[in-house]
């Protein structure tokens, strides 16, 4: 049997209204869990691009130096991973962020790349977050 962590925090919750103290056992002893804030940011990428209008050579994954690029949020304080991927052979290029500013991950990624033969590099598909949208 498999209990939620949704599940659990209902039954903690209904406890407190009742007048229960098990939300005591919680590690930081709220009776009720706060609601989660969640920040829209405005830099995103301008001209947003949909993936569907890619290339059909891209899409298809026939040919090498079609890249893939995202980015992993590290901790609060920390910077991050940014990833690009190429596409055919699936060879994954990482490096290590700072902070998140699309300045820092440029001249990560742009340093990254200098590795890597230029024949091998013909596109670059990326999200609409803001790491790479130049803000």
């Amino acid at each position: 049997m498999r209990v939620s962590y949704e599940a659990i925090y209902r039954w903690v919750v209904t406890d407190a209204r009742a007048g229960g103290n098990i939300y005591q056992s919680l590690a930081r002893h709220h009776k009720y869990r706060r609601k989660q804030r969640r920040s829209v940011l405005g830099a995103y990428l301008k001209d947003e691009y949909p993936l569907v209008n890619d290339p059909k050579v891209v899409a298809d994954k026939r040919r090498f130096g079609d890249w893939e690029s995202d980015s992993m949020e590290g901790g609060k304080p920390k910077g991050g991973l940014p990833t690009h991927v190429e596409r055919k052979s699936r060879y994954l290029v990482a490096g290590k962020l700072e902070n998140k500013c699309s300045d820092t991950v440029m001249d990560v990624s742009s340093a990254l790349f200098k590795q890597i033969e230029s024949r091998l590099i013909k596109t670059f598909t990326v999200d609409n977050g803001r790491e790479f949208a130049q803000c």
